[in-house]
């Protein structure tokens, strides 16, 4: 094993190894993967393997995207074998808001630059030879590009490929500490020795949060069980070798596709399950949790209907393994806050799908210093420290319940709140508040004077209660004045004879006149948007800051780190 390198990253799973390969791609290949046991482990080598591009955002569908364009051609490209079906998919819509919202995600897909197409129930009755629409579908979404990959196979062939290119892979090695040097650099203490490194890459997946704490950091990873089963050979899949699309109901919420001569069927039907209550064990790796029967019969049953093979079938095994949540069900992938040189990628819950994306934007990071795409939604530093255990805990089984609920625009999370409240949250609750969460605190969204609020009635349409309220606040404000609470918020004084000529090198605009406000963008040195901010000139030389993309509050601290930092100072001083 190397003592010195550029790069360690942590974990050989897909997650890590994908970091690898994309290192080596990028030109860094002297780089050291450090698995703890044997490539896969962990929740690896029990995925699904399923590739949707389908995605409920942007950066979503352009990570799937990325993945079927990478994955169909990666075993030529590192010359080793990987089983990948492209078969595409279809979603069924039962419900005419879950039509809705699939119109807008292909119009979504087009500005990502592919296209999902709605098509009719009886075009999906074309593609699947054992699929049946009934009465009660309207129509559906399909995904072109879909299929399901190995993800064993995929992940040895990221490995082999970075080997190939210099990386190398030590397996059965635990890292037992993580150390700043006083030159600046990280030294990575193993059970076989230390590494010294410029950068370390934390893919550990479900043990994300272990590996932090290391490096004396903590970081909001929850882990669920999650369940598939594969049913018995099938007798007219093994007189039939046709592939068909992947189903993927989210009304009935399962999944549904082609295993060989048998069918992988897999369920978001039941309440999420936290796993390892006491901690992950030292020597979790290969293992499985009990097989769960009661929580997938129900949506079986319903799923019958619509693919009447499955009433003709057994069941071969259940499949019963962790997998990994961040508090917002998105990957942590990105710079770790105030630990120079130090990138997070775990948590990531669509792990062989999205490995692609999180390796890329790794690959970036280190060799770039920033990305091709935005990646704020997956930034580790938009949690703070309000961001605990308990929290991630109960955020990821409410949001494993709605894994495939409608994402109305305003729901409204429950969950283990509230975390922090300004000193006006009691005055504003009196009159008639309602909250959500930004940043993990309490803000006023809404004022309820007439007792119309219903957490449960959501639309897409012009018939949500808050509505008229918020158009009455506005005219308020508008032709009077108002108070605003901007707890979440991050605000920066900024005064000085030199004041404006810093801001209009940090921001893309000029600063406004004394005593008025105006929205600006903050950009990268590649001219790509950091953030935005709300700039209030109070006087000649002094500016007020308030910035929620910074990201919304106590993380725009995390985001400030001595790096960025002495890059404002650089900015302040530039001649």
């Amino acid at each position: 094993m190397r003592s010195h390198a550029r790069v360690v990253v942590i974990g050989g799973g897909a997650v890590g190894a994908s970091c690898l390969w994309h290192l080596t791609q990028a030109g860094v290949g002297d780089c050291v993967l450090v698995e703890k046991d044997e490539l896969t482990s962990g929740s690896t080598w029990h995925a699904a393997g399923n590739i949707p591009t389908f995605a409920n955002t942007w950066l979503g569908m352009r990570a799937g995207n990325y993945a079927w364009r990478l994955y169909k051609g990666l075993a030529r490209t590192v010359d080793h074998p990987i089983t990948y079906r492209h078969t595409g998919a279809f979603w069924p819509a039962h419900a005419r808001d879950r039509m809705a919202f699939f119109r807008h995600l292909a119009g979504v897909s087009k500005s990502a630059g592919f296209e999902l197409a709605m098509v009719t129930p009886g075009e999906m009755e074309a593609m699947h030879p054992w699929w049946c629409a009934g009465d009660s579908v309207l129509g559906g979404l399909h995904d072109p590009y879909e299929g399901d990959i190995d993800p064993s196979q995929l992940t040895q062939a990221l490995a082999a490929g970075a080997r190939a290119d210099g990386a190398e892979v030590v397996r059965f090695t635990r890292v037992t500490g993580i150390e700043r040097t006083r030159a600046g650099e990280w030294q990575v203490h193993t059970d076989k020795g230390p590494i010294i490194c410029e950068a370390v890459v934390n893919a550990t997946g479900f043990h994300g949060a272990e590996v932090a704490r290391l490096a004396g950091q903590h970081i909001p990873v929850a882990t669920l069980q999650h369940q598939y089963l594969v049913t018995g050979p099938v007798p007219a899949l093994e007189e039939d070798a046709r592939l068909f699309p992947l189903v993927r109901d989210p009304d009935i919420r399962f999944y549904l596709r082609r295993e060989g001569a048998s069918l992988l069927f897999g369920s978001y039907g039941h309440p999420g399950r936290p796993a390892f209550p006491a901690g992950v064990p030292d020597d979790f790796a290969h293992q499985l949790f009990p097989d769960s029967v009661d929580d997938i019969a129900d949506v079986l049953d319903e799923a019958v209907a619509h693919v009447p093979l499955l009433a003709e079938v057994g069941v071969q095994r259940f499949v019963n393994g962790p997998i990994a949540y961040a508090p917002d069900a998105l990957p942590i992938c990105g710079p770790a806050a105030g630990l120079p040189n130090f990138y997070h990628a775990c948590a990531i819950q669509v792990g062989i799908t999205h490995s692609a994306a999180a390796g890329k934007a790794i690959a970036e990071w280190i060799t770039e210093g920033e990305t091709e795409w935005d990646l704020a939604a997956w930034d580790p530093r938009r949690f703070g420290d309000w961001a605990t255990e308990g929290f991630a805990r109960a955020r990821a089984v409410e949001l494993y319940g709605l894994q495939y609920a409608i994402p109305y625009p305003h729901r409204i999370l429950a969950s283990a709140r509230p975390l922090q409240r300004t000193p006006l949250h009691e005055t504003l609750a009196a009159r008639g508040a309602v909250f959500g969460t930004v940043g993990g605190w309490e803000r006023a969204l809404w004022f309820d004077r007439e007792g119309r609020h219903d957490p449960d009635r959501l639309s897409f349409r012009d018939d949500e209660p808050w509505r008229e309220a918020v158009r009455m606040e506005c005219e308020a404000v508008r032709d009077r004045v108002g108070v605003m609470d901007h707890g979440g918020f991050t605000r920066y004084e900024v005064h000085g004879p030199g004041a404006a000529v810093f801001l209009e090198r940090v921001f893309c605009g000029t600063m406004p006149r004394v005593g008025r406000v105006k929205l600006s963008y903050m950009l990268t040195a590649k001219g790509m948007i950091r953030s935005e901010a709300t700039i209030a000139r109070l006087g000649e030389h002094r500016y007020l800051l308030c910035g929620p993309r910074i990201s919304t509050g106590s993380a725009a601290s995390r985001r400030t780190t001595a790096r960025s930092r002495s890059a404002w100072a650089a900015h302040a001083t530039r001649p």
